[in-house]
């Protein structure tokens, strides 16, 4: 299993390898080396997680951060025949204020399914079948320790 985005290593884990401890006990705890700084830090932090996620239940990862105009695709990956949008949320437990539609605005919804119909029609040959995941990282406040990660799929992204 390869990873398919420009400038990829081929690796099968883009950014890290799984726990061997997760492997083990089925916790999902990610952790490396200081704090999470910026907000950018933390989501590419957390689009980490998640893809080493989506590989440990055998997605494969197409797209990476695939943009069109100001529009942004977290993940795009196949999960079978079926392709993926992943949209990714990082947040600190403390900040949790519910599901996944609590934090989102209406025009940043518009703004996913823009983008994510701008991507089927770029490669409308390859793709039949395709739903939105949605995967929510929640972190002990300023660290880089995934404490849940909760991994919905086939979600509404309609306003």
């Amino acid at each position: 299993m390869a990873t398919d985005w420009p400038g990829s290593s081929g690796s099968t884990t883009p950014t890290g390898e799984i726990s061997k401890k997760m492997l083990a006990t089925g916790k999902k705890t990610y952790q490396s080396a200081g704090m999470i700084g910026s907000t950018l830090q933390r989501g590419r932090w957390g689009e980490g997680v998640a893809m080493r996620h989506l590989l440990h239940k055998h997605y494969r990862i197409v797209e990476k951060n695939w943009r069109m105009g100001r529009g942004e695709l977290d993940i795009v990956a196949r999960d079978g025949d079926v392709t993926v949008f992943v949209e990714v949320k990082t947040r600190s437990r403390d900040d949790r204020i519910g599901a996944y539609g609590a934090a989102r605005q209406p025009r940043k919804k518009k703004m996913l399914l823009q983008t994510g119909e701008a991507y089927v029609q770029k490669y409308s040959d390859s793709i039949c079948t395709y739903r939105w995941d949605v995967i929510e990282i929640l972190t002990p406040r300023n660290t880089n320790q995934a404490d849940a990660i909760y991994h919905f799929e086939n979600v509404s992204i309609a306003s």
